[in-house]
């Protein structure tokens, strides 16, 4: 369904991170149309991919700055991650990356 196409979406070479806001949006639309719809589930794992696919972005970004000792430039792209990506795996490795510094 169109879960699936917006995670495709989120996996290409350079995906946009509207697509987390159309995504969430059609989540809210399919719950309050089906309320008790079999498929929120489903739509709420597809969302959770998609939000990883961009934090694991941001996480390669921030460990090719850590890479060249540029401190304030890997900050950037972990903080990003923490405030909007927390609860993904890239989340606790940024965590982790900060507790190094």
């Amino acid at each position: 369904g169109l879960g699936r196409i917006y995670l495709r979406q989120s996996q290409a070479e350079s995906p946009d991170e509207h697509l987390l806001d159309l995504a969430r949006l059609n989540i809210k639309k399919y719950t309050a149309v089906f309320p008790q719809g079999e498929e929120e589930a489903t739509l709420q794992q597809l969302y959770s991919e998609m939000e990883q696919v961009f934090a694991q972005r941001l996480l390669v970004a921030a460990k090719f700055f850590q890479k060249k000792r540029q401190k304030k430039a890997a900050s950037l792209y972990v903080n990003k991650i923490l405030c909007l990506y927390p609860e993904t795996p890239a989340g606790r490795d940024a965590q982790k990356m900060i507790e190094r510094w």
